[in-house]
């Protein structure tokens, strides 16, 4: 056991962090996992420590460190810029200035950088010089505060990631698919709201498989890569969980930010010879399944 790789979960008890650390957990084989969360959002599951990540000072024994923890919505960003620009961007800040040489830093950036309109979006365009979003210029600034990292020698590699939907011990409810289920179960509806606008959906299981390679892939470049499962119409995706459900369709007119463009993940699958394999009936499955017993949180404010 001593052996095997460290890694640290920032982040470790959120809605993305439990399935990674679960993920995990069940490959013991192959590395050693410890999570450190303050616990704001659903339940506390008991697997990580309570600590501010502004409290650590060292992140010796650990091969990996997965950076999760943050102002995670738009509409969290944008209730409280200088919260979320203290926890996203100084946090990364913090953080990355603690990596040292033999240590990867692995971080949760967001597709909604990239610009609208755009299939099958790619790592190498250009970005947007103006932002929609709070969320999107605070994202925007933590990729150009990892890329001075990396011109510093530092093992850093960014994830551009889909929209993650799917079930997990603390579901978000706010996300698209995971919204959708939800109403349809408890209402009988489906709400879409823009359904001609396209998305890409990362699968919150393919997330956690991506990400676990990614922390115990030795000799993968630096880096910024996009991460999605399927992409498709947010009608499309409304009429599919009516469908799987039984519920009704509504729609409710056009998105408040629309962020409409795909995404192009041939870059991570060919470096990491990894394959996405959830598809959309797949996450819709899995919310149905859970549905009964899950426990469900909003994005709309801070820790505290």
């Amino acid at each position: 056991m001593r052996d095997l790789p460290g890694v640290l979960i920032l982040g470790g008890n959120g809605y993305t962090g439990s399935v990674l650390h679960e993920t995990m957990l069940r490959a013991p084989q192959r590395c050693r996992v410890h999570s450190v969360d303050l616990c704001c959002f659903g339940r506390n599951l008991g697997m990580s420590q309570e600590v501010d990540i502004f409290d650590i000072d060292t992140l010796e024994g650990y091969r990996s460190v997965i950076l999760l923890a943050g102002y995670s919505s738009v509409k969290m960003c944008s209730s409280d810029r200088d919260a979320s620009w203290r926890g996203n961007v100084d946090g990364f800040r913090h953080i990355s200035g603690l990596i040292r040489g033999g240590q990867r830093l692995i971080f949760a950036s967001s597709a909604s950088i990239y610009p609208g309109g755009v299939v099958d979006a790619h790592e190498g365009m250009a970005l947007p010089v103006r932002f929609r979003t709070e969320y999107d210029m605070q994202k925007m600034v933590v990729e150009m505060l990892a890329e001075e990292g990396m011109r510093m020698g530092k093992d850093i590699i960014g994830l551009r990631m889909g929209t993650v939907n799917g079930s997990s011990p603390n579901t978000r409810s706010d996300l698209l698919l995971n919204s959708m289920v939800r109403s349809a179960l408890d209402s009988g509806v489906v709400k879409v709201r823009g359904p001609q606008v396209r998305r890409s959906v990362l699968g919150i299981n393919d997330f956690a498989r991506a990400v676990m390679e990614v922390a115990l892939w030795g000799d993968a470049p630096p880096g910024m890569y996009n991460l999605a499962s399927f992409s498709g119409t947010v009608g499309g995706f409304g009429c599919m969980v009516a469908e799987m459900t039984g519920a009704r369709v509504e729609v409710e007119g056009q998105a408040d930010v629309p962020f409409d463009f795909t995404l192009d993940s041939r870059r991570f699958s060919g470096v990491f010879g990894f394959s996405f394999e959830e598809q959309v009936g797949d996450v819709i499955s899995g919310l149905i399944r859970s549905h009964p017993g899950a426990v469900y949180g909003e994005r709309g404010g801070g820790c505290g």
